[in-house]
């Protein structure tokens, strides 16, 4: 059963289950908050519809509405831009699309991880957004409940429909809209904005962070150790992890993410010539990520590795910025299988390569694999291709060929959390 939430206006509607509480904000803009109450401390799913006078089409309403997110909320990724069209406009044509924006960013009165879709529709001189948002956490259960939510969305004054959707040139993407067969703003380019955070980590040698490991699994370091492992119990003294030859309290709570880990991860990532490796220890609460081998991320040498805590809630944002995820136009390739050796070669795209295959090919590539561990489960490895402007794509080993799926920013993110909740709470994942 659901209930119909109309607003302060009443000129646009939207249905939620029937346990959630429809209230009214004093903000003019808001024609709606709907919430799903839960315990106390928890963060309280929920469903915000604003409006505002509009009269201009869905491309433009969409820069504005991510301008709008990024200057207005804290450490926003964005990773996702889809076309959608709500139940009330199926038959309508291309004036009648709306949009959709994924992200996250951090809540400023808690300091967590939220997830948020943004459903953008416009018409009867209006523009509708209904910003859906939940704990990064809690999305495998509200992500579907949202886009059921969103699905209902529509105007109840006619709902006079733009006569088009223009895009200005210089927005367009030439690209995507040939492909796609009407016309689409350019989405992509978003990795330069939100690059992974180095400077909130630190750079420290390898060989100390194997040092800490080490000691995590029983070494102890005694006098005779102490003159072979200067180096790294100088640096390891200097950031307060040890003191002469033992750990301080700091120390000891730092090893005991490698000694009794709730969860691991380990990444590796080939962007041309280099290779990245990145790996995370999950252990009450707090994620220690360990990244190497991004030459742009100013180490002081090769020999180092930069490490930070973040909250668990970060750890899937953390990795979809260090694997380059953003929004992008990603279509279906055909064909759609082909010897791996190909993949190595890049001398050319596969004989009888679509535009879309061919586009991909022309792209610089960043491949990822991921592998996690819990106490009563695992998972993977499996493997993604970034091509840039034409998205991600899964890759899947068939013998002795590799399949390619198109899989969108959203998608990718999703299934980085279900990898993440599936290993902490040791049951088999969802992925795919």
């Amino acid at each position: 059963m659901t209930q119909r939430v109309t607003g302060l206006s009443a000129r646009v509607a939207f249905d939620v289950p029937e346990n959630w509480i429809a209230e009214q904000s004093d903000v003019p803009e808001v024609e709606s908050f709907t919430y799903l109450p839960g315990p106390q401390g928890s963060f309280a799913p929920n469903a915000v519809l604003t409006l505002n006078e509009y009269e201009g089409g869905i491309s433009e309403f969409l820069v504005k509405a991510m301008d709008s997110i990024r200057g207005e909320l804290e450490d926003v990724v964005f990773v996702d831009v889809a076309r959608w069209t709500p139940a009330s406009r199926e038959d309508s044509g291309v004036a009648g699309e709306g949009r959709s924006i994924s992200y996250t960013h951090r809540s400023p009165r808690t300091g967590m991880r939220l997830r948020v879709d943004e459903w953008l529709l416009v018409g009867d001189g209006l523009a509708a957004q209904l910003t859906t948002t939940a704990g990064i956490g809690q999305w495998g259960i509200f992500g579907p409940v949202f886009a059921e939510i969103a699905h209902t969305l529509r105007f109840l004054e006619g709902d006079r429909l733009p006569e088009s959707n223009p895009i200005p040139e210089t927005a367009r993407d030439e690209l995507a809209s040939e492909l796609a067969g009407t016309e689409l703003e350019r989405i992509h380019g978003l990795t330069e904005l939100q690059p992974f955070p180095y400077e909130e980590g630190q750079w420290i040698r390898g060989a100390s962070v194997k040092l800490l490991a080490d000691m995590a699994e029983g070494l102890e370091v005694g006098s005779l150790m102490e003159e072979g492992l200067a180096t790294e119990l100088a640096e390891l003294g200097e950031l307060g992890l040890m003191e002469g030859t033992s750990l301080t309290d700091d120390g000891v709570a730092f090893v005991a993410f490698f000694e009794s880990p709730n969860a691991t991860f380990r990444l590796t990532r080939s962007r041309g010539d280099h290779q990245g490796i990145l790996q995370a220890w999950i252990f009450t609460g707090a994620v220690l990520i360990s990244t190497h081998g991004d030459p742009e991320a100013g180490a002081p040498s090769d020999e180092y590795a930069n490490i930070m805590l973040a909250p668990v809630s970060d750890l899937s944002t953390l990795i979809a910025k260090w694997v380059g995820l953003q929004p992008a136009w990603s279509f279906p390739v055909s064909p759609d299988s082909f010897p791996a050796e190909l993949l190595a070669e890049r001398e050319s795209a596969p004989e009888g390569a679509d535009a879309a295959l061919q586009a991909v090919w022309d792209q610089e590539w960043t491949t990822w694999d991921i592998l996690a561990s819990g106490p009563e489960t695992g998972v993977g490895p499996f493997g993604y291709l970034n091509a840039g402007r034409m998205g991600h794509y899964l890759i899947t080993p068939s013998q002795e060929h590799l399949t390619y799926r198109a899989a969108s920013g959203r998608h990718v993110l999703d299934t980085l959390e279900e990898v993440i909740q599936a290993t902490l709470y040791g049951r088999l994942a969802r992925v795919g």
